[in-house]
């Protein structure tokens, strides 16, 4: 797949805009948004090929429907985010697990995704096998 069809692209990105809008800035929680395999694969094809611009049109694309700034790098398990940043991250390629806001262990698979409060902390590890991730910060628009 070299392109992420538009209408693909969209969904996920309203998919995920409905779970932020239904939990930003209150809890921590689990996203699965509709065509998040297809998206992690383009994600995942990017990456290897040494660019971000499918991450980069996602976080523009989220920015725009929440009225936020939204920055997007890449990471790989384990990883943690601490500080008063809000966070989106999706795993990209593999499965790991999850600690949300000192909350049990959850799995995620490659397109699944979680938010985190600004101020919580969030751990993410492997679970089998490498787990690549994109982390999107949001953060109050310039």
């Amino acid at each position: 797949m070299s392109t992420l069809a538009d209408a693909a692209r969209q969904s996920f990105i309203q998919d995920l805009v409905h779970g932020l809008r239904a939990h930003r800035h209150r809890t921590s929680t689990v996203i699965w948004p509709d065509h998040g395999e297809e998206v992690a694969d383009q994600l995942s094809a990017d990456v290897d090929s040494g660019t971000l611009s499918t991450a980069e049109q996602l976080a523009a694309a989220l920015g725009a429907e929440l009225d936020c700034a939204v920055t997007a790098r890449s990471e790989n398990a384990p990883f943690e985010v601490h500080g008063s940043a809000e966070a989106v991250v999706l795993t990209v390629r593999g499965s790991c697990h999850v600690v949300a806001g000192g909350r049990k262990p959850i799995r995620l698979l490659a397109g699944e995704a979680v938010y985190q409060v600004a101020g919580q902390e969030l751990r993410v590890g492997d679970l089998h096998d490498d787990c690549s991730l994109l982390v999107m910060t949001l953060s109050k628009a310039p």
